[in-house]
C-alpha cells in the first residue's frame, strides 16, 4: 500500500511542489515507523513492538519537519498571507 501510494504521485505528481514532496516524505516516514514496529514484533516473536510514546514522538517530529518546510516555502514565495491557508495540493495532479 505504501509503495502504491508513493509511486503514483512520484510518477504523475508535480515534484516541484513542496506540498507533494512533503506528503511523500511523511508517508515514507510513517511507513518506515510501521515497518520497524512490525519488524520488532516478528524478531522478538511477541506483541511488544515499538513503544507507543516513542512512536507518537517520532511521528510528531516528522510532521513538524514537514510543516516547517511547507511554511518556509510559502514564506519564501511570498504567498503566506494570501493563499497558504486556503490552498489545497492534489498530489496526483500536475495543475497549479
Amino acid at each position: 500500500m505504501i509503495i502504491a501510494g508513493v509511486v503514483g504521485p512520484a510518477c504523475c505528481g508535480d515534484l516541484s511542489s513542496v506540498y507533494v514532496v512533503a506528503v511523500l516524505l511523511v508517508t515514507l516516514g510513517f511507513g518506515a515507523i510501521g515497518f520497524y514496529d512490525d519488524y520488532l514484533k516478528v524478531t522478538k516473536q511477541s506483541d511488544k513492538g515499538f513503544s507507543g510514546r516513542a512512536r507518537l514522538g517520532i511521528e510528531f517530529l516528522i510532521a513538524c519537519i514537514a510543516v516547517y518546510f511547507m511554511m518556509r516555502s510559502a514564506l519564501m514565495s511570498g504567498s503566506a498571507g494570501s493563499t497558504f491557508g486556503s490552498s489545497i495540493a492534489f498530489p496526483s495532479s500536475k495543475t497549479s
